[in-house]
């Protein structure tokens, strides 16, 4: 999957330090997604998408999914 840099615009006034962390959870998840569904080009912005919303959430509620438990 092409990594972007573009800023994820829920993340913009976080400072710099959190906002990277939660990038990189996300890019993470991200690459997961992509690898679960196939590796299919036309599933990476999809998986993205779905990967932002998931951390996003997580990060409301408080609650740690299963996958990003260490």
């Amino acid at each position: 999957m092409k990594t972007t840099t573009r800023p994820i615009p829920n993340l913009a006034g976080l400072p710099s330090d959190e906002r990277m962390q939660l990038e990189d959870q996300i890019m993470e998840r991200a690459l997961a997604l992509w690898h679960k569904k196939g590796h299919a080009h036309r599933n990476a912005l999809n998986a993205l998408l779905q990967a932002e919303r998931e951390i996003m959430a997580q990060k409301r509620t408080g609650k740690v999914h299963s996958w990003l438990e260490a």
